[in-house]
């Protein structure tokens, strides 16, 4: 079948794992040829760079701070100055070049890199194919390895689920008569079957509030452990963040609720599915001698995208509701309410 564009996917579907996904999500084929072979993976998502106009040195004019870009492994989309197509690397498929790059034969912490959406700029929505809405980064910690639950999605092998089970990991690699290592990786254990095959190096390992942890590079023989370069060091090293799905309130910053009114219903509003566990949000107003909510509510999970809550009019005047995720830093939005 000929590649088609596809507007949204929320379930995962190995028809569509070779197909054209316009707007670009996360867990999408990538395939180029170098000489006689062909190297194909996963693009893990879109991430933000944050360092300065130019990269490091300023040469190069195709990075802006503030600007999206794709992120996924360097050995599957090339060095610097390579092609990336979504999903072959063809005219009419490809959506940038590697603008930023750090090989693991080159550096032993390595195997990332980002490329550019000069054809798609802004079209990169900040969301997994399957898993939903992208929540952020999260860093393990050594309290959290061997039971922290992670997920990814990958073009080959679609959306499975594992445990951190070690960090800091090593893994030896034989190119042609050469030897290299690389060192600092995630292992994750898959809770049953495989967790990554060829094909899914380059998805995002998210937690179940769908913040990214690391990228997929490796995986065991029997592909049931897979290996990723925590999140953290791909943050430092290209200066980039993962491009976050934002909350909002429907018709926001501001509403007003006419005299004899005594409930306004407010629409909470991702842009993207919440993820499969749902997610958690405080709620408080600035001033509760007007505006009354509840303390809590809940994105029941994925496929989710909008969340009424009721405020009761307490008297007339103007209140500040807001609402934060309980387990996602930097995750909130506030509404002006008028109860006139």
């Amino acid at each position: 079948m000929t590649a088609q564009e596809i507007e949204q996917i929320d379930e995962v579907d190995a028809y569509y794992d070779k197909e054209k996904i316009r707007p670009l999500q996360g867990g999408c084929y990538t395939e180029r040829v170098s000489g006689i072979d062909i190297i194909y993976g996963s693009i893990g998502c879109a991430v933000t760079y944050t360092g300065p106009d130019g990269g490091p040195d300023g040469s190069n004019a195709s990075l802006k701070h503030g600007g999206t870009y794709a992120l996924s492994a360097e050995h599957v989309v090339g060095p610097v100055g390579t092609g990336v197509g979504q999903p072959y690397d063809i005219d009419n498929d490809r959506i940038g070049w590697v603008q930023l790059a750090v090989s693991g034969k080159e550096n032993e912490h390595g195997d990332f890199a980002i490329s550019d959406l000069l054809h798609y700029d802004d079209k990169f929505l900040p969301q997994i194919i399957g898993l939903g809405a992208v929540l952020g980064e999260h860093d393990i910690t050594d309290d959290e390895v061997g039971h922290y639950p992670v997920s990814k999605r990958g073009s080959e092998t679609g959306i499975t689920h594992g445990r951190v089970t070690a960090s800091h990991q090593t893994l030896t690699f034989v190119d042609g008569d050469r030897k290299y290592e690389l060192k600092g990786l995630l292992e994750i254990t898959a809770t049953e079957g495989t967790f990554g095959e060829n094909g899914d190096s380059g998805s995002v390992v998210v937690s179940i509030q769908n913040q990214v942890v690391g990228l997929l590079v490796a995986a065991t023989a029997d592909f049931t452990r897979g290996y990723a370069v925590p999140i953290a060091r791909i943050r430092e090293d290209l200066q980039i963040k993962t491009l976050a799905a934002k909350l909002s309130f429907k018709g926001g910053p501001s509403r007003r609720v006419p005299s004899g009114t005594d409930k306004a219903i407010l629409i909470l509003t991702l842009p993207a599915p919440a993820p499969h566990a749902g997610l958690m949000l405080d709620l408080t107003t600035d001033n509760p001698a007007v505006a009354k909510v509840p303390a809590r509510a809940a994105f029941p999970g994925l496929a989710t995208r909008s969340l009424p809550i009721l405020v009761e009019r307490v008297s007339a005047g103007k209140a500040v509701i807001k609402a934060v995720a309980t387990h996602v830093p930097d995750l909130e939005t506030p509404l002006d309410l008028y109860f006139e």
